[in-house]
C-alpha cells in the first residue's frame, strides 16, 4: 500500500493545477495506471521477496504455499501437519525431526504478521494471502525450479571473525560499520601498542570512531594528531594511574615517522601481550596503558621486531556480508551480485544496505554505487590508495582483459604473467603484488590474483579514457 500511494502521489503531481486553482482529482483511471505500472509492480514484488527471504524457512513455506494454490487454483487451504512433510522432504536440515507441526505453526502466524498468508477454518489451515501475492512470486514453472535447486541455509549465527558493530547513521542518511571486524578489534584492543592501516576507501576515517565504541567507559581515551607534541603528552602521561587510551593519527606522515611514534608509544605501553601492571617508583601499581595508532596502508615488514600489533580492514565478501543484520541480500546468487557491484568495499556495501531500507528496489541500490566516468574511477582509486604509478601500471595488465573475462574469473596474475606484461623483473612483479595485498585490493582465484570488480572497472575506465594515470 505505501508504494503505491507514493506512486499515486508522483502521478497526481506531475498533473498540472486546475483553471481555477484547485488540485486535480483522483480518478479511477488514475488508481489502475499507477497499479499497472511496471515500474510500481517491479517495487511491489522486489518488497515481497525481501519479507519472504527474512529466513530461508519462511521462503520454503511460502514456496509450497504458492505452488499448492497454483495447482489448486487458490481453493483451499493446507494444515501445518501437511506444509511440515512436504517442506522436510525439501529441506531436512531446516525442518529436523525435534521440530514438529507446533515449530511449524509458529512460522506460520509469524507469516500471518508479514502480511503473506492468512487463517482459515479457525486456525487449522493456512493459505497465501491472495491470488495476486502468489503471481507476484512467479509462474508455476519458476518457482518450483527455485524450490527443488536452491541452497537453503540456517540463520547465520554469530562470528566474531566477520560481525562489525554499527556506528549508527551519518549525515547523509547511511548506516556506517565499524571498518574492524569484533575478532580484529579484540586483537587491536588486547596489545600493548597496536597499528590499524587502513585507506580510505577501507573506512580509515571511521576507526576512531569504532575504537571508542568498543573500549566504551572501560578506558579514558586520549587523541593525537601527528602535529602534537606526542614526546610531551606521553611524560605527562607516564603517571595517570587511571587506565587508559591513547588514539594516534598518523595518516600521512613519512614511514620514518610512523617506525619512530610506533617504537616510542610501545615503550610507553609494554610489549605485545604483557599482562602485569608497571610498578611505580613507589612500588604501587600502574594501570595497563594502551595506544592505538592509525596509518596509512603499509606492509607488516615496516614494523617487524618493534612490538606492535598491525591490523588491516578487510572487504566485505559474499561469505562475510551474511553476517550484515537483516541484510535484504539473503541468497548466495544475491549476496554475489552485491559483491560484484560494490567490490565489498565497505563504503559502497553500506550505501547500497542503507539505500534498500529506504525503499529502493535492489537492483537500483546496486546501479546506484556504480562508477560513472573517468573522475569517479579515480576517485576510487585514490581512495584505496593507489598512487600514480601503480594506476599506470596496473591499467596495463587491465587492457589484457575484457570485462566479461574478469567476471568469469580468468583476469588473473601471477608474478609470472605480469613480469610479461610490464616488462619487468619476476622481483618487481612480485613487489607490486604485495603492495596491492597491503591495500587490500586483491581477491584470489583459481589461476592467481586479481584486483577486486569496482578496482578492475576503475581501471579500464581509465585505460579506455587514455587516462593511465590520476592526472
Amino acid at each position: 500500500m505505501q508504494i503505491f500511494c507514493e506512486g499515486l502521489v508522483v502521478e497526481m503531481q506531475e498533473r498540472a493545477l486546475a483553471a481555477d486553482g484547485s488540485r486535480p482529482r483522483i480518478t479511477e483511471a488514475d488508481v489502475q495506471k499507477v497499479t499497472a505500472s511496471q515500474g510500481i509492480q517491479h517495487q511491489i514484488k522486489d518488497r515481497l521477496r525481501l519479507t519472504i527471504n527474512l529466513e530461508d524457512r519462511y521462503r520454503v513455506l511460502t514456496l509450497i504455499l504458492a505452488l499448492r494454490s497454483l495447482r489448486d487454483g487458490c481453493a483451499r487451504g493446507y494444515t501445518p501437519q501437511e506444509l511440515l512433510e512436504e517442506a522436510r522432504a525439501v529441506w531436512p536440515e531446516g525442518f529436523p525431526p525435534q521440530d514438529g507441526v507446533n515449530e511449524v505453526r509458529i512460522d506460520l502466524v509469524e507469516m500471518e504478521g508479514l502480511g503473506l498468508v492468512i487463517q482459515l477454518q479457525g486456525g487449522r489451515a493456512f493459505a497465501m494471502r491472495s491470488p495476486n501475492v502468489v503471481n507476484m512470486l512467479g509462474t508455476y514453472e519458476e518457482l518450483d525450479a527455485e524450490l527443488q535447486t536452491t541452497e537453503f541455509s540456517q540463520p547465520y549465527d554469530y562470528n566474531p571473525r566477520v560481525a562489525r558493530r554499527s556506528l549508527g547513521v551519518d549525515r547523509e542518511q547511511i548506516a556506517r560499520t565499524s571498518p574492524l571486524t569484533d575478532d580484529q578489534w579484540h586483537e587491536a584492543l588486547s596489545a600493548g601498542t597496536a597499528v590499524v592501516a587502513a585507506s580510505p576507501a577501507m573506512g580509515s576515517d571511521l576507526i576512531d570512531r569504532a575504537a571508542r565504541l568498543h573500549i566504551g567507559a572501560s578506558r579514558k581515551v586520549l587523541a593525537y594528531r601527528a602535529s602534537d607534541d606526542l614526546v610531551k603528552a606521553i611524560t605527562e602521561h607516564t603517571r595517570l594511574r587511571t587506565p587508559h587510551m591513547l588514539i594516534v593519527d598518523l595518516r600521512g606522515e613519512s614511514l620514518a615517522r610512523v617506525q619512530e611514534t610506533v617504537e616510542r608509544l610501545t615503550a610507553y605501553t609494554g610489549a605485545i601481550g604483557q599482562e602485569r601492571p608497571v610498578a611505580d617508583t613507589d612500588g604501587a601499581e600502574v594501570p595497563r596503558r594502551r595506544a592505538l595508532v592509525v596509518t596509512d596502508p603499509l606492509p607488516s615488514s615496516a614494523l617487524a621486531g618493534r612490538g606492535a600489533a598491525v591490523v588491516r580492514p578487510k572487504r566485505w565478501n559474499a561469505t562475510s556480508v551474511r553476517a550484515w543484520p537483516e541484510s535484504p541480500f539473503l541468497s548466495a546468487e544475491e549476496r554475489r551480485n552485491l559483491v560484484e557491484a560494490t567490490g565489498g568495499w565497505p563504503g559502497h556495501v553500506e550505501r547500497v544496505m542503507s539505500a534498500v531500507r529506504g525503499g529502493r528496489t535492489r537492483d537500483a541500490a546496486l546501479t546506484s554505487v556504480r562508477l560513472d566516468g573517468p573522475e569517479s574511477a579515480a576517485t576510487h582509486l585514490r581512495r584505496a590508495g593507489l598512487d600514480r604509478d601503480l594506476t599506470d601500471r596496473l591499467c596495463q595488465w587491465a587492457e589484457v582483459f575484457t570485462a566479461e573475462e574478469h567476471r568469469n574469473g580468468l583476469a588473473t596474475a601471477t608474478p609470472q604473467d605480469l613480469s610479461i606484461v610490464l616488462e619487468t623483473g619476476i622481483d618487481e612483479a612480485e613487489e607490486l603484488l604485495g603492495q596491492l595485498e597491503h591495500l587490500g585490493v586483491l581477491d584470489e582465484r583459481p589461476g592467481g590474483v586479481t584486483v577486486d570488480p569496482v578496482t578492475f572497472r576503475a581501471l579500464k575506465t581509465l585505460q579506455e579514457a587514455g587516462e593511465g594515470g590520476l592526472g
